[in-house]
């Protein structure tokens, strides 16, 4: 089983025992950032251009805004693109990654804790990339653990509310 295998939320739920809240993600402290130039430019092209299929979501939309984030961060985030990341894979905790971030300023062939996922939403089923990012989340969640690392582990739903995943 992959992560893209997980389509459904209680599939994922039941599977790893856990238990999802709903709480705001973003309180009011937090200041909103005005995007790039650049970042503009790029999202008006990739508008122009069009996209029908994820593949072209992904790179004409969601990489540009991921970049942006990492320069933000002085590059001290290191994004990764399209990477497998088995940990368990018994229990479907493998497979291809949207994108994975961790901290660091160098992409290095091997990725390294802490990291965290991006998964992009499905266009026609928003509970299958729901599904995928709590697998992933899971697998995130045991990857840095493996590694020394805890960190209460979110899956955003919206901007402004994430999930609470924890095992019970």
């Amino acid at each position: 089983m992959l992560y893209s295998n997980f389509k459904k939320m209680q599939q994922v739920v039941t599977k790893f025992g856990l238990s999802i809240q709903r709480h705001e993600l973003f309180g009011a402290n937090v200041a909103p950032v005005e995007p790039s130039g650049v970042l503009l430019a790029m999202l008006e092209r990739g508008k122009k251009i069009g996209f029908t299929s994820e593949k072209e979501r992904s790179e004409r939309l969601v990489s540009p805004v991921l970049t942006e984030v990492v320069e933000l961060n002085n590059y001290q985030i290191t994004l990764y693109s399209g990477h497998d990341l088995e940990v368990d894979a018994e229990n479907g905790l493998k497979g291809e990654c949207d994108y994975l971030m961790s901290l660091g300023s160098k992409a290095l062939e091997v990725i390294e804790a802490p990291i965290f996922s991006v998964v992009e939403a499905k266009k026609e089923d928003m509970e299958y990339g729901t599904a995928q990012s709590i697998a992933q989340s899971v697998g995130i969640q045991r990857f840095n653990a493996q590694r020394g690392i805890f960190f209460h582990t979110l899956m955003a739903a919206r901007p402004t509310d994430y999930n609470g995943v924890s095992s019970n």
